[in-house]
């Protein structure tokens, strides 16, 4: 098991109907694919942490990549999970509007683009998010 976080931004600017639609068709895939994790999105940014077995993180994460509404995407981080312990293992795709979480910790998320924060740190701020939702 794996995890993988990443940043795009989106070509055009995401509503709330467009995001539930997103997710709708996130969450189906996911549950298919056996994966887990959480989105996150702010002024057309997309932040995203997934987990779950290698091969479908990165066959997932090459179909982002090559996706016309995605542009900039970077990589921030990859890693194994630990005990192959899952953060959202009853999470096929959270997600969290930016003004209904504690502007610190989106923040914090935010700054990991920028190098901010230490890919270590990843993991622990993955976490706090999951305890919110």
């Amino acid at each position: 098991m794996i995890f993988l976080f990443y940043t795009s931004k989106s070509k055009k600017f995401f509503n709330d109907q467009m995001m539930l639609e997103l997710l709708e068709k996130s969450r189906d895939l996911n549950t298919s694919k056996g994966l887990t994790g959480l989105l996150l999105y702010k002024s057309s940014v997309f932040l995203q942490y997934i987990e779950g077995p290698e091969k479908e993180v990165l066959e997932l994460f090459k179909k982002i990549q090559s996706d016309p509404r995605h542009t900039d995407v970077k990589l921030i981080s990859k890693g194994n999970l630990s005990e192959n312990k899952r953060i959202f293992d009853h999470w096929s795709m959270a997600y969290k509007k930016s003004d209904e979480i504690d502007y610190s910790l989106y923040e914090n998320a935010f700054k990991l683009i920028e190098g901010e924060v230490g890919p270590n740190d990843i993991i622990e701020l993955m976490k706090k998010f999951y305890y919110i939702l």
